[in-house]
């Protein structure tokens, strides 16, 4: 189950969990050692559909709103993780209509961790 600010979204077709450790710029100190500071792990959470209805992709966006919002998703350690994020980039194609509305095909969002 993953939910964007305590609102359920359609279930993705793929979640992709990329974790970067957020340091500062390597330097050199007068041993010849490489120094730097280490402020901890970020995740960049990408998720994808093979199709999307209009009304789920309303529903996602929504949720979402402007700014950061809070994803819960399954985590890569086997946990249901929260963390707060903001989006990055989000993808989509109208490749059929039904009924008159677009059907949303690859849809793809990064959110990235706060």
């Amino acid at each position: 189950m993953v939910k964007i600010n305590n609102v359920e979204i359609a279930a993705p077709s793929s979640i992709e969990v990329e974790l970067t450790e957020e340091s500062s710029s390597a330097e050199t100190n007068l041993q010849g050692r490489t120094v730097m500071d280490f402020f901890g792990v970020r995740r960049t959470v990408t998720m994808a559909w093979s199709h999307m209805t209009e009304t789920a992709m309303n529903t996602m966006l929504t949720a979402m709103g402007t700014g950061f919002f809070t994803l819960l998703y399954p985590d890569v350690d086997g946990s249901e993780r929260q963390i707060t994020c903001r989006a990055g980039k989000r993808r989509a194609t109208a490749q059929m209509m039904r009924d008159g509305r677009p059907v949303w095909t690859d849809v793809e969002i990064e959110l990235i961790e706060q």
